[in-house]
């Protein structure tokens, strides 16, 4: 899909949306074609991917920083926390869609938004009781929300939350054990919610398709 005679971005951004938007609406991931057409619309020659893959490596390096951090705030020492982070994005699948570019970009940073959903909800969760009803409905809105467009972008990276609750509720918090198995049962309730809540959207986007057949954004 890349061009093959010059033409202003625009133009070739919209064709490359025309033709490969509805695929990933198909595929249960709508909101990942943008990073390829971005790339397919900007690039004439081979140098033209240079700013790209400085984009990539920089969302890259944040995603291990944010993750470290926030396993450090967690419960993990610094140390520990670092090493898990590198390991998440050295692994095979991570390290893949690194090399893809920016086509894989919006995968990549659906870690990102998951990791940033988990925080959210274990902050709400750290304030109950303490701080106003409609500050703890806001900030679980809001991961929810990270959560369900994460899962829009590439719903396998999602599930970085699994080890994410498991470390959460049984190394960080409470040191009861039933504390920590009610704490782990409530986050995962809350992921699992989300996670139909992402189904109904994706299955209601592929409905709406097939009534309006359209090869238009």
């Amino acid at each position: 899909r890349y061009r093959l005679e010059p033409g202003p971005f625009a133009k070739q951004f919209r064709w490359c949306s025309r033709t490969v938007w509805e695929f990933y609406l198909l595929t249960g991931r709508p909101l990942v074609w943008w990073g390829e057409c971005i790339e397919h619309g900007a690039v004439r020659h081979v140098s033209d991917f240079a700013p790209f893959r400085v984009i990539v490596l920089v969302t890259v390096i944040a995603t291990a920083i944010v993750i470290a951090r926030g396993l450090h705030r967690f419960a993990l020492p610094i140390s520990t926390a670092w090493t898990v982070a590198v390991l998440v994005v050295l692994t095979h699948g991570y390290a893949f869609m690194h090399l893809q570019g920016m086509p894989a970009l919006p995968v990549l940073l659906a870690v990102y938004l998951s990791f940033w959903s988990f925080s959210l909800v274990a902050d709400a969760l750290a304030i109950v009781g303490q701080a106003p009803r409609g500050v703890i409905a806001t900030r679980c809105a809001s991961a929810g929300c990270l959560f369900v467009a994460s899962c829009l972008m590439y719903p396998a990276f999602t599930l970085i939350v699994i080890p994410l609750l498991f470390v959460y509720s049984f190394f960080g918090g409470s040191r009861e054990p039933f504390a920590q198995v009610r704490q782990f049962v409530v986050l995962g309730i809350y992921f699992a919610i989300l996670c139909v809540v992402y189904l109904f959207v994706a299955k209601a986007a592929i409905h709406f398709l097939s009534v309006n057949p359209t090869r238009d954004l």
